[in-house]
């Protein structure tokens, strides 16, 4: 079994991360999820659902933002590959 990652090299200290691009790319598929979503819940007036689902996104969005800094010095100035390994 194949598994990718992003391997981060942070630009302004030199940490080396990596992550998971499958749980990005789950994380990028829910926020547009929590989009379309929310929009339903606006047009049927659920404000209160439609405020759940915004906080829900917002914290989704959040850990994606976290995912993407240095965990030494919390740049966003990194060099990015995807590396791909065999699993078994």
């Amino acid at each position: 079994m194949l598994i990718s990652e992003y391997k981060r090299t942070c630009k302004q200290c030199g940490k080396i991360w990596f992550s998971l691009v499958s749980r990005e790319n789950r994380m990028k598929s829910d926020i547009r999820g929590y989009d379309y979503t929310s929009c339903f819940m606006i047009l049927f007036d659920q404000y209160a659902a439609s405020s759940q689902y915004d906080q829900t996104k917002n914290q989704v969005s959040t850990n994606l933002q976290f995912l993407r800094k240095c965990p030494i010095c919390g740049s966003i100035n990194y060099i990015e590959e995807i590396i791909t390994h065999n699993v078994q």
